[in-house]
């Protein structure tokens, strides 16, 4: 599917909203099966927790995306069904009646004429060709949009993980920042802190408290992203259920080209593509050919003693000087041009495309490393060991305000390291069409 097609469908989805189904309620919504694998799709109202290969069958079955491509490939089949027809005009018939008054009487004339034009340069068949591999061409476009949404499930999976363990982190700090306010109230009534003190305990708690809205506000987003691309109803929200993977071994990108140009959905869909536009061309040429008209007369003319009746055959044959589909094939042409330009494109700035999405993930995977990996589950037990250190007096407010700030500080530089290399990941699959992301986002 072209960036062009998917951003405007996107558009429309963003203006529509999301719902239970497209459709719903209009008698349109798409069966509620999985297309493929035949099992039953989780139900939002008690699915629970859901895995990626969940989430993926649910949105192979009620994307909204994935449902308009679906449709748009029946056009493909009507205009088959339009091109099957043997003969594309129909006949017409000419009545003539009057009368012929001959020395003061009048006698009755009448007559008929049948005509029929006729395709006599292969017309048929090149229509028929073209319309079958435009058809062809569409049902490739549904397995690219399939892709591309089998992409971005993956990346909105792993980014719901992550944002679920920033909300954690988050919430947890606000629950450090209590117990810590506490710790000094009881310091403040026993006399052994000053009242101003308090200002401070509580300012730490307004800031965690914002952080960890911040945190929901964000995991909620991902949410209702994840539900507007895969038809998931706004109202429930969806909860998934894995764990985040660690580091990937990844294939060499000359590997990943090859594949990439071996079997890409996009690769096939505008190979399809360019072959339909060459089927358009032919057509285009064959519909400015002659096309004569071939046609039977009958006459019935009065004569002074008798009634004559005439039969003549007609043949009429257009002279092709001024038009001669002029417009048709030029358009023709000029698409193939378009098609066979987005193929080169593909190719020609696959490799370039696909290096750079290696670098991200190489960056973005420098970034975690820098971290370790141990930092982020890790980060609750420090709130602990911070407390306790504060509690036995060996820090005062001071330094646990400024290490609970760099604890913080790299806490969420983590994370966002951790979000861009799942989305750096993300890209670099649906570039090359090659599985690269764990399914079920487990160590």
């Amino acid at each position: 599917m072209s960036r062009r097609r998917l951003g405007g469908a996107l558009v429309c989805l963003a203006a529509l909203g999301c719902g239970p189904a497209p459709g719903a309620g209009l008698g349109l919504a798409p069966p509620a099966k999985a297309p493929r694998s035949g099992r039953p799709i989780p139900d939002p109202e008690t699915s629970g927790p859901l895995r990626f290969s969940h989430l993926l069958r649910y949105a192979e079955a009620r994307s909204p995306l994935l449902y308009v491509s679906k449709q748009r490939a029946q056009l493909g089949a009507a205009d088959v069904e339009g091109a099957e027809v043997l003969v594309p005009y129909n006949p017409s018939v000419t009545l003539i009646g009057g009368g012929r008054r001959v020395a003061g009487v009048t006698r009755f004339e009448m007559g008929a004429q049948l005509q029929q034009r006729l395709e006599i340069a292969g017309e048929r068949g090149t229509r028929l060709e073209a319309a079958e591999a435009g058809r062809d061409a569409q049902r490739a476009e549904v397995d690219v949009v399939r892709w591309e949404l089998h992409v971005r499930v993956h990346a909105l999976y792993y980014k719901l993980l992550v944002r679920r363990q920033r909300v954690e982190a988050a919430t947890a700090l606000e629950r450090f920042a209590g117990r810590v306010g506490d710790i000094i109230e009881r310091r403040i009534e026993a006399g052994e802190d000053a009242p101003l003190k308090t200002l401070a305990a509580r300012t730490e708690l307004a800031k965690a408290a914002q952080l960890a809205i911040e945190a929901r506000r964000a995991y909620r987003e991902a949410q209702l992203s994840l539900a507007v691309l895969s038809g998931w109803p706004a109202s429930v929200p969806i909860e998934v259920e894995g764990k985040l993977s660690g580091k990937r071994r990844l294939p060499k990108r000359d590997a990943l080209r090859e594949q990439a140009l071996a079997s890409h959905p996009s690769r096939r869909w505008l190979a399809l593509e360019v072959r339909a536009s060459d089927a358009r061309v032919e057509r285009e040429d064959r519909e400015g050919t002659l096309e004569p008209t071939l046609g039977v007369r009958y006459g019935r003319e009065a004569e002074p003693e008798s009634v004559a009746h005439v039969i003549v055959g007609t043949l009429q044959i257009p002279i092709p000087v001024w038009q001669r589909n002029q417009a048709g094939r030029a358009r023709a042409r000029a698409e193939r041009g378009v098609r066979r330009a987005e193929e080169y494109a593909f190719t020609s700035t696959l490799d370039a495309r696909l290096a750079e999405a290696m670098v991200r993930v190489e960056a973005a995977e420098a970034r975690t490393e820098v971290f370790g990996r141990e930092l982020l589950p890790a980060f609750a037990q420090n709130l602990e060991k911070l407390q306790r250190a504060f509690e036995l007096g060996e820090i005062d407010t001071l330094q646990l305000a400024q290490i609970q700030s760099r604890l913080l500080v790299a806490q969420d530089a983590a994370l966002a390291a951790l979000e861009d290399y799942y989305d750096a990941l993300a890209e670099l699959e649906g570039l090359s069409g090659v599985e690269l992301l764990g399914q079920e986002g487990r160590r």
